[in-house]
């Protein structure tokens, strides 16, 4: 049998090894920052280009059946984000229009785009939404793309972004889902928007 010196010589021995497996289990255990993220990749054929004068802001799209009646409103939000970066953006209403007559694809975008002989066109698509914490705490995780196309389908700026914290205050005067929603897509595309290039001029 062990005698009580002997184990406390045991635990001595034994205790490193389990610090060491410990502190790299914890090492490959590295937590996702919270809040909302974007990585923009500008192109040399945008700094190539003449100023972007006219942006249509085309129609967001989402996969996703609960947004179905909040994109419109993210649509005006990022419409409203190039206008305080100084773009001259295009008719809301005709990029509604010509939406509905094409379709909402890429191709439809770019054909819009010539028809309104714009400078550039915003394609946005939001392709996960999980609003899980949204009611109880203003959370939602969701991920999503976004693109800059000239006339010709150039790809002047691109990139990504994420959201995996808050987009609603906690205070909010509604506790209702469908209003918490309509606040974090607009918030969403606030967020998004400030992430954009601003104007530039000659």
């Amino acid at each position: 049998m062990r005698t009580l010196a002997n184990k406390k010589q045991w635990v001595w021995q034994v205790l490193p090894v389990l610090l060491v497996g410990f502190l790299s289990l914890s090492s490959c255990r590295v937590a996702e920052p919270r809040g909302f993220f974007s990585d923009l990749s500008r192109t040399d054929a945008e700094v190539r280009a003449f100023p972007l004068d006219d942006i249509l802001v085309w129609p967001v799209t989402s996969k996703d059946p609960k947004l179905a009646g909040v994109l419109d409103l993210m649509t005006r939000e990022l419409h409203q984000g190039l206008l305080r970066a100084q773009y001259s953006v295009l008719s809301h209403k005709k990029a509604v229009e010509l939406a509905q007559s094409l379709g909402t694809g890429q191709d439809s975008a770019l054909e819009a785009l010539r028809r309104l002989k714009g400078d550039g066109v915003l394609v946005v698509s939001v392709d996960s939404w999980n609003e899980r914490g949204l009611e109880s705490l203003g959370k939602v995780e969701t991920q999503g793309r976004f693109v800059l196309l000239s006339p010709e389908g150039t790809v002047l700026w691109q990139g990504r972004f994420r959201n995996n914290g808050k987009l609603v205050d906690p205070y909010f005067e509604s506790h209702l889902l469908e209003d918490l929603r309509l606040e974090a897509v607009k918030n969403l595309a606030r967020k998004l928007s400030k992430k954009f290039p601003p104007h530039r001029v000659l």
